[in-house]
């Protein structure tokens, strides 16, 4: 059976404190690399720890041991307090039409109530497909959520991800399902 090719793909994504939250989680730790620092901080200070304790300098060894714990404790709270103070500003307890997104041929058109913007391929930063998401960056600080589940009844996710892979090229695209 043969399958259809898509010249245009319609994406009307709702946003609520669920997406908003998994995408803070992506874009935080994932796409930004904070996860490296959030797992590499607390090694280094359990090695310090380790060398005052052999130094039998107890007292600092104590004391990196409990930064080793704390600070990333400490990290997770803020990072959690962010976003739950950013979804009541952005009343997202409820979900709401963000914006509508139209992927065609020849770039992206995106509008919400305010505005109406096209983003040509050739500038998109990139896109990464996690479980139920699709991210579409159009710059390093500027994404857009494509929830699997908001996309066009006559399109898959899996269609979505083959169109991004063919617009913006497999060294623009990184999936992060594993198969």
């Amino acid at each position: 059976m043969q399958e259809r090719v898509l010249r245009s793909i319609l994406i009307t994504t709702h946003v609520n404190a669920e997406v908003f939250t998994t995408f803070s989680k992506f874009n935080n730790f994932t796409f930004n690399r904070r996860g490296v620092t959030f797992f590499s901080f607390p090694f280094l200070m359990v090695v310090l720890s380790l060398m005052h304790f052999f130094n039998r300098d107890t007292t600092l060894g104590v004391l990196f041991l409990i930064f080793a714990f704390l600070l990333p404790l400490g990290y997770l709270g803020f990072h959690s307090r962010s976003v739950s103070n950013q979804v009541k500003r952005f009343n997202l307890e409820k979900s709401r039409i963000a914006y509508t997104i139209r992927l065609q041929e020849s770039g992206i058109q995106v509008s919400n109530q305010r505005e109406n913007a096209e983003y040509p391929w050739d500038i998109c930063y990139g896109a990464y497909r996690v479980k139920g998401y699709c991210y579409l960056y159009v710059t390093k600080a500027k994404c857009f959520i494509l929830p699997d589940v908001d996309i066009e009844i006559n399109a898959s996710s899996d269609q979505v991800w083959q169109f991004l892979q063919e617009k913006l090229g497999t060294e623009k695209t990184k999936s992060y399902i594993k198969v």
